[in-house]
C-alpha cells in the first residue's frame, strides 16, 4: 500500500512519513537490501526530520542484517563497519550509540576469522611461503587478534617444512629462520598450547 502511495505524495508534506514507513515496512520484512536502499533515500531526501538518527541507524543495521557467514565475501560487512562508525561519530550521545558499538565488533571479527582463514588457506594447499607472507599481513591488521598465536605457530611450521625440503646449500639459512621465528614465538606466547610442538622443530633446527 505504501509502495502505491509513495509516488502519489512525492513533494507534498506528507512524503517524509510515507518514504519512512516504506523503507520501515521493508525492514519488517526482512528484505534488508532495500531497506538499505530506502532508508538511504530518506536520510538524503530529508536529512532535517525527526526520523533522520533513526534512518541513520537502521540504514546501517540493515547492512549489518545483510552481512553474510564469514566463509562469503565480505565487502557489505566493510559496509556496515563504515555506516555504523559514521552513525557513532555522528550521533555519539544516541540511544542507538551502544548497540552500534557492539554490532561493529562483532562484524570485526568476522571480518578477522574471514582474513585469518584465508591466510590459513595458503598452508591447508602446502604454498607455504604465500602462507607466511598471509599471516604476517594479518598480524600486522589485526594486532590483537587471539589468533595470532595459531598464525605464529603455523609461520613456524611452514618455514620449517620449506627448509626441510630446500637444497642442502640452503637448508642452514632457512633453518635459521625457523629459529628466530621459534624464539619470537615463545617470547611472546610462553604458555602456548603449541609450545611443545613448535620447540621440536627449534631443537631439530639447531642440530641442522
Amino acid at each position: 500500500l505504501l509502495k502505491d502511495i509513495k509516488p502519489l505524495v512525492k513533494g507534498s508534506d506528507s512524503s517524509e512519513t510515507v518514504d519512512f514507513y516504506f523503507a520501515y515496512s521493508l525492514y519488517n520484512l526482512k528484505q534488508y537490501d532495500l531497506s538499505a536502499k530506502y532508508f538511504k533515500g530518506f536520510i538524503e531526501l530529508f536529512s532535517r526530520s525527526e526520523r533522520a538518527v533513526e534512518a541513520e541507524y537502521l540504514y546501517a543495521f540493515s547492512l549489518y542484517k545483510e552481512s553474510p557467514n564469514s566463509n562469503l565475501d565480505q565487502s557489505s560487512t566493510v559496509e556496515a563497519i563504515s555506516a555504523m562508525q559514521n552513525f557513532i561519530n555522528k550521533h555519539p550521545y544516541s540511544d542507538y550509540s551502544n548497540g552500534a558499538n557492539q554490532i561493529i565488533s562483532e562484524l570485526q571479527m568476522k571480518l578477522e576469522n574471514k582474513n585469518f582463514e584465508n591466510a590459513k588457506q595458503y598452508y591447508k594447499t602446502k604454498n607455504y611461503k604465500s602462507a607466511i607472507i598471509a599471516l604476517k599481513n594479518f598480524e600486522r591488521d589485526f594486532p590483537d587478534s587471539s589468533l595470532n598465536e595459531e598464525g605464529a605457530f603455523l609461520s613456524i611450521l611452514s618455514q620449517y617444512t620449506i627448509s626441510e625440503n630446500s637444497f642442502e646449500s640452503l637448508q642452514e639459512e632457512r633453518f635459521r629462520e625457523v629459529i628466530k621465528l621459534y624464539l619470537e614465538f615463545v617470547d611472546k606466547y610462553p604458555k602456548s598450547p603449541f609450545i611443545s610442538e613448535a620447540e621440536k622443530m627449534y631443537v631439530e633446527s639447531l642440530e641442522l
